[in-house]
């Protein structure tokens, strides 16, 4: 799928489809309950009409018309799948046959792009089940869950993008090949330098333990009849070789795996006039006796069982559920099955594929960003840099899933070979997190790698990263800064960081500062220091908290609210010996650097804008200019490069040394960028031109004297950092040069 207006094509034509073959009477919302065989099979048919391939059933039977030809597509899915459970049979409904035909008509023939891509028919039934997603959405989300298996099935189905998909199964599967010719265009996605072929076209087997529609198998199934042909074969022999030996899947949703038949039987009518002598590899992942949750993470399947076998390739897309969404009966499976890797199903995945990987072979994974950095995957990671070979890793961030809004799943595709790793090994990183279009931007970075030409991307030895707090996957980090910051103190050996108060409900116990008596304010209700995004250096106050008699009111809110806690409110009412002292803060969710701030005396803060004490109060304003360098900053960005900065990983910012006349002129900076940024805030447009006493233009010229003056401090700030760091540190003028270059070209966090 090309862009976004490719999926509304293909919604408009699922939604127009659905009408006629339900007269009218059903909707997307409604639609899991009427017509949903015969929808998918009418997208399957103008698949197969728009790429000239309604010819091939002619070898089954004549095709009289339009019905009949639906019938002889199920027909020839269920007698290429004649092993699979019947629940994978393709049911047909009589009742709606009759509408084929004007229903085909309906579909939009003016985007051909739609019925040429690979992944249509795996799309629409993702649009299909859209209602149940939301519905999963709301009970997954809900207190005392229970998580069924139709949950688990819809709040997870986000299907691979083709770029990922071709990223992946190009590093994961041609290294282990000796083809090279005439293969899809997509292939020239290599990363490796050169193909090594390994191994025989038969030993290739290629797994998806959580396949869904079937994107990585499709394209896979692509790729090996392709390098079938470039040995010699015919294109029929090629197809029956591949769907033999070659391509396998797995998945607790029955539906998505006739759907995976289907696309994969079009897929083999793109070479062969026949379909295929032997049937589709597709297996129900439960193990006897499960109650199916665990699916492809059982390892209690039969002896036979492709579930019980290794590969040479396992790609996959795993679902992704935090512990804090899944139920309890999950957690406990998940706990008992995957100590160290229970605290999301995508990482107990990852665990799981590596199990499944023969020797020397490669997953190819799209999975969660957060395990690369997260505390709770350090024991995974642990796990895969000291026994595997990390090969590549592009962090993609958010907007991946074209059908997935907003910033809600951020990204990353990893690619682990089944090998000890040694010294002489580096991983290739991929920071595609600020890019527009990340596929371009992977691809021409990939060829640089593979060109040995210098580019966006880093490499690192793994075995660094096990240094690391929990081995965290710091890619962006220079290896140079990252050495050096392990010989220092950190920000936690001189200065408290703090978690600040959480009300429980900040529509009762939270208001404007204007929307309050000035008279109780200082008594009943105490100024409240809240997240302020990227303001640095100084932001007003705008908020007050009811804090009468100490906060008896939230705190009894607390209690009532937690009562396991047994009247132990400091578990969220946080640090309150803190409260109304000076120091700084930080921004809590911040989409771009790290931004600190003065924290005034009097006031109490929140989480969104936890706190910095400074051991040594004198060093205060130095601490400042410290942690708002882009140095810091950039460091910040790699120990977490989420949305959200935690107390934890301010702790661990490194305190390079600085001299005191050093640090004196850092304060200074400071102290100027808060006076100015104190003007900045005090300069309202509004006010100022209706009492007359500026016009707006000389407003104007004023803010941006004051911003001109605010950025040139700045940069004199993150100038005299880096010399400091630089200069004590006796760096070469290379290593500084390195250093300059990471920190013009990091990206911010997105």
């Amino acid at each position: 799928m090309k862009s976004r207006n490719t999926f509304r094509v293909l919604k408009r034509s699922v939604e127009a489809a659905l009408e006629v073959l339900s007269n009218g009477t059903a909707s997307i919302a409604s639609f899991p309950e009427s017509g949903f065989t015969t929808c998918i099979l009418l997208i399957a048919l103008k698949v197969l009409e728009a790429r000239g391939q309604l010819d091939r059933l002619e070898s089954i039977e004549p095709i009289l018309n339009l019905s009949n030809t639906f019938e002889l597509v199920c027909k020839l899915y269920n007698a290429t799948n004649s092993a699979c459970p019947p629940e994978l049979q393709i049911k047909t409904e009589p009742e709606q046959n009759k509408h084929i035909g004007p229903a085909l008509k309906h579909l939009e023939v003016n985007s051909p792009e739609v019925w040429l891509d690979d992944f249509t028919i795996g799309y629409a039934y993702q649009f299909l089940s859209m209602a149940g997603r939301k519905s999963a959405q709301a009970n997954i989300q809900t207190a005392n869950k229970e998580l069924s298996k139709g949950d688990l099935i819809a709040f997870t189905q986000l299907y691979t993008p083709s770029w990922v998909v071709d990223f992946l199964l190009a590093n994961s599967l041609l290294p282990q090949t000796n083809t090279s010719a005439d293969l899809p265009s997509y292939c020239s996605w290599m990363l490796s330098n050169g193909l090594n072929g390994a191994r025989e076209v038969k030993d290739l087997g290629v797994l998806d333990p959580a396949c869904g529609a079937g994107n990585f198998l499709v394209r896979a199934l692509d790729l090996m009849i392709n390098i079938y042909k470039n040995e010699g074969r015919s294109a029929d022999q090629s197809v029956n070789l591949a769907q033999a030996y070659n391509i396998h899947g797995a998945d607790i949703d029955h539906a998505a795996l006739w759907i995976t038949g289907l696309s994969l039987l079009i897929k083999s009518f793109q070479y062969s006039d026949k379909p295929p002598d032997s049937h589709f590899k597709l297996s129900f992942a439960a193990s006897p006796g499960s109650d199916n949750l665990l699916g492809s993470l059982s390892r209690e399947f039969p002896e036979h069982h492709m579930l019980n076998r290794s590969y040479a390739v396992v790609l996959m897309n795993p679902p992704y559920i935090g512990r804090k969404l899944m139920s309890r009966q999950l957690k406990s499976a998940l706990k008992d099955n995957y100590p160290n890797s229970h605290n999301d199903i995508c990482a107990a995945f990852i665990e799981r594929a590596l199990e499944l990987l023969s020797d020397g072979g490669r997953l190819g994974a799209i999975t969660q960003a957060s395990i690369l950095t997260l505390p709770s995957y350090g024991d995974l990671r642990k796990l895969i840099l000291t026994d595997f070979k990390l090969v590549a890793c592009a962090d993609a961030g958010s907007g991946v899933f074209p059908l997935q809004g907003g910033d809600k799943v951020n990204s990353a595709m990893v690619l682990i070979e089944n090998s000890k790793p040694t010294s002489a090994d580096k991983a290739n990183f991929f920071d595609l997190r600020s890019a527009q279009n990340k596929a371009d931007l992977l691809m021409e970075q990939c060829k640089l790698v593979k060109q040995a030409q210098p580019g966006a991307y880093c490499s690192h030895q793994q075995s660094i990263f096990l240094e690391e707090h929990e081995s965290a996957i710091k890619y962006g980090c220079p290896s140079l800064i990252l050495s050096l910051s392990r010989q220092v103190p950190c920000l936690a050996d001189v200065a408290d960081i703090r978690q600040g108060l959480a009300t429980t409900n900040n529509e009762k116990f939270v208001k404007q500062l204007d929307a309050v008596d000035s008279d109780l304010i200082g008594s009943t209700w105490m100024p409240y220091v809240k997240g302020a995004g990227g303001d640095r250096w100084f932001s007003p106050v705008k908020y007050v908290v009811k804090w009468a008699n100490n906060g008896q009111e939230i705190k009894e809110a607390v209690s009532t609210a937690y009562p396991y806690l047994k009247g132990n409110t400091k578990w969220v009412v946080k640090n309150e010996q803190y409260y109304f002292r000076s120091g700084l803060c930080f921004s809590f969710v911040n989409t771009g650097n790290l931004a600190v701030r003065k924290l005034p005396e009097g006031c109490i803060f929140d989480v969104g804008a936890s706190a910095v004490f400074a051991n040594d109060k004198s060093d205060e304003d130095f601490l400042l200019a410290y942690l708002n360098s882009s140095l810091i900053a950039g460091i910040a960005t790699s120990i977490n490069p989420t949305i959200n900065f935690q107390v934890g990983d301010i702790k661990r910012l490194p305190m390079f040394p600085f001299n005191q006349e050093q640090k004196n002129e850092l304060s200074e900076i400071a102290q100027n960028c808060c006076t100015l940024t104190e003007q900045l805030h005090a300069l309202k447009i509004h006010d100022l031109v209706v009492a007359g006493n500026i016009s707006e233009t000389d407003q104007l010229k004023r803010r941006v004297k004051i911003q001109t003056a605010i950025s040139a401090l700045e940069q004199r700030n993150n100038e005299l950092v880096l010399s400091a760091f630089s200069t004590n540190f006796g760096l070469t003028v290379d290593q500084r040069a390195s250093v300059l270059l990471w920190l013009e070209s990091k990206p911010s966090k997105k």
